[in-house]
Order: C-alpha cells, then structure tokens, then sequence
C-alpha cells in the first residue's frame, strides 16, 4: 500500500512517525479502549516488521472527548508530540485522508500530502 511506501520513504530521510486519530467509537461505547490499543500495536508492530524497522519507531496516540484540546482538528496531540521528540512542527509533514488532515496542516504550519495521490 501507498503509506507503507511513504512510511519507508520518510523514516529513511529521519522522519519521525506518528500516527494520531480521534475515536468517536471508543466515546460512543462502540469500541473498547482495550480493544482499540490492542489493534494499534498490531498495526504498529505490522508496519515495523513489513519495513524491517526498528521497534518502537512508529508512534500512536489518538483522542476520545470531542471537547478536548486534543481532538482533532484541534493541535493538541501534535503539540505534545512535538514536546515530547523536540520537533519543529513547521518542518513535519502531515500525510492522510481524513477531513481534519488538511485543516491540521494548516495550522501547524507543516506540508501536507494526500495519501490517495502519492
């Protein structure tokens, strides 16, 4: 798939990966939180082991309370993930489909890539 090429393209080039999301199904009882954790660490430990990556290069976090600082499109988990790695966030680019990718982008001041046109 195209984002496990783009992936491999930028952990080659340094890049660090994070993989953020929100989790309405997780807020609306759909989906365990448990549950959730337990898929993103087969998805991570897949992709790292597919790229022959070292392990823990992929890093995830994702936001339940749509009234929180963190949910997306709001900057809340990138800022914190800048903190946490000492990243510039306007030398990071953001990579995705989703409808708050490209507004994130913006905002941040960071390229943005469409994932269904790399």
């Amino acid at each position: 798939p195209n984002i496990l090429r783009v992936i491999k393209e930028y952990t080659d080039k340094h890049y660090k990966v994070f993989i953020i999301s929100n989790q309405l199904p997780i807020y609306n009882e759909l989906l365990t939180e448990r549950n959730f954790l337990k898929k993103m660490n087969l998805i991570v430990n897949r992709i790292e082991h597919e790229l022959n990556l070292p392990s823990n290069t992929i890093g995830y976090d994702y936001e339940i309370d749509i009234n929180s600082y963190r949910f997306l499109p709001k900057p809340g988990m990138l800022y914190e993930f800048a903190l946490d790695h000492e990243i510039d966030l306007h030398d990071s680019l953001v990579v995705g489909s989703g409808m708050y990718d490209i507004p994130i982008a913006k905002y941040i001041g960071a390229e943005f890539k469409d994932i269904n046109l790399i």
